[in-house]
């Protein structure tokens, strides 16, 4: 899914790709390329950090641990999702779901004050797990 591209990428930079591919019954809260570009420099400089040539390479511990904070453990269909849901991710940090029916918003994934991300995507399915598409990046 090309809107995934670049979610994909700091996987594959971040050489968690086979993880991810033999996990089972996961869900990720994938960030669209909108979402993954509008994450401040400071930020992205500190995750995946620039070398000598301007090639960007993933920090090992910290790649690792914007990533997993993404996804969370169990398939979760959508119809899931409910308000007040609390899950903890595989970096070991909360999340909870707003979910109000009719509202503006919608299904919302909150990892603390100040950041929270919309689901603008539900139910996408994978050989493994689910995967909605979210319009933030979920790194405080």
């Amino acid at each position: 899914m090309p809107e995934f591209s670049r979610m994909v990428g700091a996987v594959t930079r971040s050489h968690m790709a086979n993880d991810l591919r033999f996990a089972q019954n996961i869900t990720i809260f994938a960030p669209t390329n909108a979402a993954m570009d509008s994450v401040s420099p400071l930020v992205a400089d500190r995750i995946f950090p620039r070398d000598e040539s301007g090639v960007r390479e993933a920090d090992p511990v910290l790649a690792a641990a914007a990533i997993n904070s993404h996804i969370v453990p169990g398939r979760i269909p959508a119809a899931a999702l409910a308000e007040g849901l609390r899950l903890v991710t595989m970096a070991g940090t909360p999340i909870t779901i707003g979910n109000t029916p009719g509202a503006e918003r919608g299904v919302t994934v909150s990892a603390g004050p100040n950041v929270s991300a919309r689901v603008v995507q539900r139910d996408i399915p994978c050989a493994n797990g689910m995967v909605h598409g979210i319009d933030r990046v979920l790194v405080r």
